[in-house]
């Protein structure tokens, strides 16, 4: 599953940063393209290109929702004692179930920003 998230998050990362490139382009494919085809590259452009930018949350909200255990943390919230007079000084067991998946996704998301930086170096555009 890390993988296959992984996989998803550099090709949701890879579809808005083409979309934020062809933006730049556009001037340039405009005097390029033949003008009976440039209905083609408006729609493109107004139809196409916002989508794109859409997907990440769309993409993202998916990613998020696997990675929670809803059935493991709602067994865990079952368990608790949910009994007012008492405040606890340490977190229901279903608080630190959910802290420990966002603790993963932080450094999945830590590791992705790092791949980011390193190949960034590479690219030049």
């Amino acid at each position: 599953a890390v993988v296959s998230t992984q996989s998803t998050g550099i090709a949701t990362e890879s579809l808005v940063f083409l979309a934020s490139q062809f933006d730049l382009w556009k001037g340039y494919l405009d005097n390029q393209i033949p003008e009976d085809k440039l209905s083609f590259l408006n729609n493109f452009y107004s139809q196409t290109l916002p989508l794109a930018r859409e997907l990440r949350e769309t993409v993202y909200n998916g990613v998020a929702a696997k990675a929670m255990s809803y059935n493991e943390i709602q067994g865990v919230m079952a368990t608790v004692k949910w009994d007012t007079k008492e405040l606890m000084d340490q977190p229901n067991g279903y608080v630190n179930k959910m802290v420990g998946e966002m603790e993963g996704r932080a450094w999945m998301q830590l590791d992705f920003q790092q791949f980011i930086v390193q190949i960034e170096r590479f690219i030049t555009i």
